[in-house]
């Protein structure tokens, strides 16, 4: 005999506001990843399927396709009105950095082509996870799938790296509350014009520090806020220059550093302690990170570059040089050093970064594409009121 599928008992969704409920669907690990969508897309969505609401898991015994497929129907549901308006919106891709994951999920209003493909997720990370506490989400593509027909879009979820499983579902989860909110938006709030530019301006964030050892001297200022004119860099490496001036000119920030170190020897010590410094001067500026929109995607050609300023610092990337040195012609800085740089500048301020190179890619667009991401991810969302961009609460613990 078939177990009924339980019945809704409050489900309100709106744009913008804080959920009016929890939610509790009866599967713990499932209420976890909806909230996502409340942190991350900022659509409060409150859902409460009947049962015995101190039992987190009532419902891990029902049948999970049935199951996923009701909830995703509920979700998808709730969220079309938030989508009615938007069928002229170009579609809107947004990956998720996480320590160990990276998912990526294109999102776009087409109710003929509703429905989801679910990319390189099987197995699910190293051990083939089949469930996650009580949730099995082996048959998470039901939920998804089930959403998006119900909210009338199309979703294309891809799994790009990563092996704990975990992190990936949570990944996925976020990705698309990233792409949705975006989505909604349908318009850059980050322009220097805006809003957020305003706010971020008015909280003028700085940090300075000086270092000095028998290796290297150094001083580094850092204004995050009104724009790059009062940049200079001087650290005896040409190549190393024009990459931090170019960062700070994308992340339209203004960044000084002096640095004299022992370039007799090589490049290695000036170049790995500038950036410590740098990457130390970011965590300083940025204090707790409430209120920040936190997260980026920025992509160009043959390049990809995902920041989130998570407080949990790790650097994954794939880049590939065709040359010894960055700049062959002023053989100052070398590539393996290049990548040691972005590794000491991550660890630093306490981020976690992704680099996917698809392509040919110049040092000039890398430093772009992170300069870039570190205006978005750096910029007030005023819409937050102060609040941090987690399920947490905090990033601080």
């Amino acid at each position: 005999m078939t177990t009924p599928l339980p019945t809704v008992h409050s489900l309100s969704c709106h744009d913008l506001q804080k959920p009016a409920g929890p939610l509790q669907t009866g599967i713990g690990f499932l209420d976890h990843m909806l909230d996502q969508i409340n942190s991350h897309a900022q659509v409060g969505i409150a859902l409460v399927l009947e049962g015995d609401i101190e039992d987190k898991n009532r419902h891990a015994s029902l049948d999970p396709v049935t199951f996923l497929s009701f909830v995703g129907k509920t979700v998808g549901t709730a969220l079309l009105p938030l989508l009615n308006d938007k069928q002229q919106q170009l579609p809107v891709t947004f990956s998720c950095p996480l320590d160990e994951a990276l998912v990526e999920c294109k999102l776009s209003f087409s109710p003929e082509h509703a429905g989801c493909e679910y990319l390189h997720f099987t197995p699910l990370g190293k051990y083939a996870r089949t469930h996650l506490g009580q949730l099995n989400v082996s048959q998470l593509p039901v939920f998804w799938e089930a959403l998006a027909q119900a909210a009338q879009l199309q979703l294309i979820f891809t799994k790009v790296r990563g092996d704990n499983a975990h992190h990936i579902i949570e990944s996925s989860f976020k990705a698309f509350s990233r792409a949705l909110r975006n989505f909604i938006d349908a318009k850059d709030l980050y322009t220097a014009e805006g809003a957020n530019a305003q706010a971020s301006t008015a909280l003028q964030r700085q940090a300075s520090l000086q270092r000095s050892t028998k290796e290297t001297s150094i001083a580094v200022a850092l204004q995050l806020d009104g724009g790059s004119a009062g940049t200079k860099i001087a650290t005896g490496l040409p190549t190393l220059d024009r990459f931090w001036t170019r960062v700070a000119e994308a992340a339209q920030l203004s960044l000084k550093i002096e640095a004299a170190g022992d370039l007799w020897i090589d490049e290695h010590h000036t170049a790995e302690d500038v950036a410590i410094a740098v990457g130390q001067c970011f965590d300083q500026a940025l204090g707790s990170k409430a209120g920040l929109n936190r997260m980026w995607s920025c992509s160009t050609d043959g390049l990809q570059v995902i920041m989130d300023l998570s407080n949990r610092p790790c650097l994954v990337q794939n880049l590939h040089w065709d040359t010894e040195f960055v700049d062959p012609a002023a053989g100052d800085l070398s590539c393996e050093m290049m990548e040691h740089v972005l590794e000491s500048w991550v660890v630093n301020a306490r981020w976690t970064v992704h680099i996917v190179q698809s392509g040919p890619v110049r040092a000039d667009d890398l430093a772009v594409a992170l300069g870039t991401a570190v205006r978005y991810c750096c910029s007030v969302d005023v819409r937050r009121a102060g609040a941090t961009a987690s399920s947490k609460g905090t990033l601080s613990v």
